[in-house]
Formats: structure tokens, C-alpha cells, sequence
């Protein structure tokens, strides 16, 4: 489990390092026509993608990264820095205060998302078993069933089963209905009344 986590967290490193590396590459190839305007633009999806990704850290290791190919790495790849006043250095603060929080609120809704997965499976797991559990309760109610008809049909004095029927208003009981006979009783009371279904007050 811990070797599964750690996997996964090198993989979101992973994705906001070649992140920035795309954001850098596109802003000085296909951006170059800027200058130094707009120096973070292409850095904010990368840590957005990142803190998707990998959650807080990945989205924090791409702000640093940003913030460093930005601050200090520049002067390799543009003819001059990105920073150089005090407005400059404000706007870095800015983008590094704006990282965080994008890596906050991604890391955030990955949390939902895996709260909601797991109470997802939760609910299928308890449906499951609520099913599995009406399943056997319904199966131990047939073999019982089988087990009196097995008993009622060996035996030889007349039986009947029969099922009240109680009142819907006041509770209490106005019929019986027949629920199985044995062929003694059958001989006995009838077919009539002996047949399922049939009540006692039809007769």
C-alpha cells in the first residue's frame, strides 16, 4: 500500500515537472512575441494540471518550478529577465501566493472525488449485501415452506394451513384463508375450501 501511494505521488511530480516544461517551451516558442509581458501566462494551467493530478504537492512543486524558470532560469532562454523591478518581484509573489492556493483547491476536489468514489462502493457494497441477505432469507423461507408440504403430504390425519385475515381498520381477524391441505383434509373439507386461496367465509 505504501509502495502503491508512493507510485502515485512520483507519478504527480512527475506530471508537474513535464508541466512547466511544456509551459515554458510554449511560451518561448510560440509566445516569444510577448517579450517580457505576461511572463506567467502559460504557468497557471501547468500547476492546474499538476494539483489535478498529483494533488497539493505536484501543484506546489510547479509553482517552484515556474516560479524558478521565471525568476532565475530566464536570462538562458530570453534576452533579458522576466524580473527586474519591484512590480516584477510583486507579480512573482502574486503568482507563487496564487500557486498555493490553485494547489489547495485541486487537492481539495481530488479529496471529493475519493470521498465519493469510496462512498460510492460503500453504498453498492451495503446494497449488495441487503440483497444477498433478502436473497437467503427468501431461500430459507421456500425450503421451510417445502419441509411442512414434505410433512403434511406423508401425513396421514387431515391438515390444513391456513393465513388470517385481519381487518385493515380495527385489527382484528374476519376470515381465514387457506394456505395448503394435505389430500386428507382435502377428502375431508372439500376441495372447495381446500383449494389455495379459498376463505372460510365462502363456504
Amino acid at each position: 500500500m505504501g509502495w502503491g501511494g508512493s507510485g502515485v505521488r512520483w507519478r504527480g511530480y512527475g506530471v508537474a515537472t513535464l508541466a512547466v516544461a511544456v509551459a515554458v517551451a510554449v511560451r518561448v516558442v510560440l509566445l516569444g512575441a510577448l517579450g517580457t509581458r505576461s511572463p506567467w501566462l502559460t504557468f497557471y494551467p501547468a500547476v492546474m494540471i499538476a494539483g489535478l493530478y498529483g494533488g497539493f504537492g505536484a501543484g506546489l512543486l510547479a509553482t517552484i518550478l515556474a516560479w524558478l524558470a521565471i525568476v532565475v532560469g530566464w536570462p538562458i532562454f530570453g534576452d533579458q529577465p522576466f524580473v527586474t523591478a519591484s512590480a516584477d518581484w510583486l507579480s512573482a509573489s502574486v503568482f507563487a501566493l496564487n500557486g498555493v492556493l490553485i494547489s489547495g483547491i485541486t487537492e481539495a476536489m481530488r479529496r471529493a472525488r475519493a470521498r465519493a468514489r469510496r462512498a460510492e462502493k460503500e453504498a453498492l457494497a451495503a446494497s449488495l449485501a441487503e440483497t444477498e441477505l433478502i436473497a437467503r432469507d427468501a431461500s430459507e423461507r421456500i425450503e421451510a415452506e417445502r419441509r411442512i408440504k414434505e410433512y403434511l403430504d406423508i401425513a396421514v390425519d387431515p391438515l390444513t394451513v391456513s393465513r388470517a385475515i385481519r381487518d385493515t381498520d380495527t385489527g382484528e381477524i374476519v376470515d381465514f384463508e387457506s394456505v395448503y391441505s394435505n389430500d386428507p383434509a382435502t377428502q375431508l373439507v372439500g376441495a372447495s375450501f381446500a383449494a389455495v386461496g379459498s376463505r372460510l367465509s365462502a363456504q
